[in-house]
């Protein structure tokens, strides 16, 4: 009898050291969570719509024949690609997964510097073509669709079910795409390498 009760004692602690483990883990991840929107998310969204903005202002000062506020936003424009490099890089260890994956796109951050510094170069002789022009809009498009891939993958969509990159830049405007949804992040990753692989080939064969 005794030793009945001692082991529905046992089991009832059990139980209630299950919950509590459980609850403090929920805890835990709810708190990671918040830490990982302010400091990786939030910051992520606003660099890549500065990306985006600066791109798309650059554009229509390059088609203004405006070269001096050209050359300035490509400036800014590169402070948002160095923070993007860095966030993307971050990501990894908050996620302690597919390190090789973030740290790809990191790359690809790092060779978008190579590339602004060459728009820089034609922006200077006063050579940028309609070809350069196209490969900017479709930068700024697949950089947006990389941080809604991302949002998807990590945390799940968005609540209000906004995506950066529902608006596309064309023709140096904005149009909405309807019925829009983010590639995968590995696709989104490989659409990135590619088009930076064309951009710079394009750069240096325009030489």
């Amino acid at each position: 009898m005794i030793h009945s009760r001692i082991l529905k004692i046992i089991l009832v602690f059990s139980i209630l050291i299950n919950i509590i483990l459980t609850f403090q883990l929920a805890i835990i991840y709810r708190d990671m969570a918040a830490k990982f929107r302010h400091d990786i998310i939030e910051p992520l969204c606003t660099e890549t719509l500065g990306v985006k903005g600066r791109i798309h202002g650059l554009l229509i000062d390059i088609r203004n024949g405006n070269d001096v506020d050209a050359t300035y936003k490509l400036g800014t424009l590169k402070k948002n690609v160095e923070n993007l490099r860095y966030l993307y890089s971050s990501i990894s260890y908050w996620t302690g997964k597919d390190m090789k994956l973030w740290w790809s796109i990191s790359d690809c951050f790092h060779y978008m510097l190579d590339v602004i510094d060459k728009i820089k170069s034609k922006l200077v002789e006063g050579k940028v073509s309609d070809r350069e022009i196209k490969f900017l809009e479709r930068i700024a498009n697949i950089v947006a669709e990389l941080y809604d891939s991302t949002y998807n993958y990590v945390l799940g969509p968005p609540e209000d079910s906004i995506f950066i990159g529902r608006n596309k830049i064309v023709n140096c405007s904005y149009v909405e795409v309807v019925n829009y949804t983010p590639p995968k992040i590995s696709e989104a990753a490989e659409k990135f390498q590619e088009i930076l692989k064309e951009g710079l080939e394009l750069f240096s064969s325009s030489n």
